[in-house]
């Protein structure tokens, strides 16, 4: 069986939960719920203009979309890709799929971070707005806007998200700075010099080159508000998205209070369960797959 390699990977800015990612030299296999999986395979492209420079750069396309309950959906193949390698490809990661599914949930590889930081004179983490598991890929520009959802998110009403953007946007203060950081198994970050290859050390103005791991909103995103209206809008937001939320590595506490918020959600929860890293309350969790399977069921005989 070729070589793979195994991680995981946080969806963010909006933050959407953490795919899963089984990828070999020949193509991956990605799942944002551990059952679902599509697989994507590398066919070389033409790159260039005309054919004077025109290179093959190798590209990833769709191959199809596979579950164990209903096996594989092939999509249309681009012209220049020869079919049976391609079945042949995607049977091999299928393959690693299966034998990788006890392994669930993989361990988050992207430990490269750009945070928003907020406009107090040290400049703390606000809102996590991009995560790279590679620091060939990092560049500053211009410092993105952060986004707590899609504009037909379920569960947040659009007032609320464009308010709690607003206060977000508020609380960084008109200079909007931005900041990558390599995450220490500690949970600490090394500040980095974002640059279009590799990011070289930097020392900030208080002659620190490290944030403590307290510094770093654990949910990715500042819970702690002055105005009790911005409070109530950091929390609304946070138990919208609970459900996706517990696929993070979290603190026990931390954990306990998400399901609890998470409960009123059984659909997500019995959706995303599988790429829990840890289930404090198994009887709520029994509760909402049952609550969850109770109302496929009504769902489908209306």
């Amino acid at each position: 069986m070729m070589a793979t390699r195994r991680y995981a990977e946080r969806r963010i800015n909006p933050f959407l939960g953490v795919i899963q990612v089984i990828e070999n030299s020949s193509g991956r296999a990605i799942s944002t719920d551990g059952v679902n999986w599509e697989i994507q395979l590398y066919a070389e492209r033409p790159v260039g203009w005309g054919s004077l420079g025109t290179s093959l750069r190798p590209c990833l396309y769709r191959h199809g979309v596979w579950s164990e309950q209903e096996g594989l959906a092939c999509f249309p193949s681009p012209p220049h890709v020869q079919r049976d390698v391609a079945h042949a490809t995607a049977r091999a990661l299928l393959e690693a799929v299966r034998a990788a599914r006890e392994a669930l949930p993989f361990p988050l590889h992207d430990h490269y971070e750009r945070w928003l930081l907020d406009a107090s004179a040290d400049g703390r983490p606000l809102a996590l707005l991009e995560a790279v598991k590679s620091s060939a890929k990092l560049a500053l520009g211009r410092t993105p806007r952060w986004c707590c959802a899609t504009r037909d998110a379920p569960g947040l009403a659009t007032d609320l998200r464009l308010a709690l953007e607003a206060q977000v946007r508020a609380r960084s203060g008109q200079a909007t700075r931005s900041q990558w950081f390599r995450r220490e198994p500690d949970g600490s970050g090394l500040v980095l010099a974002a640059r279009d290859l590799m990011p070289g050390q930097v020392c900030d103005d208080s002659g620190e080159y490290l944030r403590c791991a307290t510094d770093f909103p654990e949910l990715l995103l500042e819970e702690h508000w002055g105005n009790p209206l911005e409070q109530e809008r950091a929390e609304l937001y946070l138990a919208s998205v609970a459900p996706r939320l517990l696929m993070l590595p979290l603190r026990s506490e931390t954990r306990a209070r998400l399901e609890q918020a998470a409960a009123t959600q059984a659909l997500a929860v019995d959706h995303f369960h599988r790429l829990y890293p840890e289930i404090l309350d198994t009887a709520l969790l029994i509760r909402l797959r049952v609550e969850a399977r109770l109302r496929r069921g009504n769902e489908a005989s209306e």
